[in-house]
């Protein structure tokens, strides 16, 4: 598969870039879109984690003792069963981040934290 930068100023600052700390541009871009799809998948469980909380008496009561999966804000699946859970939700998302967690987990503690990112 071959992708195209349709905007120059992407392409030439790349290869600015790629000259000036003697790595490759493809090395480069590969590393940028790593970096930016890891920081879409810890957005996408951070916002599903934000449901689960948040509905988290109502999955009790819906889901008694069972894991739940949540995708895009919805539940797409339930299990007593941990494995079986994650294997289905592996064939049918792939590598997609999905939240699976128990409806018996203890309530979050709040954690405070100063400063950027890592």
């Amino acid at each position: 598969m071959e992708i195209t930068l349709k905007e120059q100023r992407l392409t030439k600052s790349l290869m600015l870039w790629a000259d000036k700390t003697r790595r490759s541009p493809d090395e480069m871009l590969e590393n940028a879109v790593a970096a930016y799809l890891a920081d879409m998948e810890a957005e996408s469980l951070r916002q599903e984690t934000d449901v689960f909380w948040n509905r988290l008496p109502e999955l009790r009561k819906q889901f008694p003792h069972q894991f739940v999966a949540i995708h895009q804000g919805e539940v797409i699946g339930h299990s007593e069963e941990l494995d079986g859970l994650m294997r289905r939700v592996q064939k049918a998302f792939g590598d997609l981040p999905v939240l699976i967690a128990s409806v018996d987990s203890p309530p979050p503690r709040e954690i405070h934290w100063s400063g950027g990112r890592k």
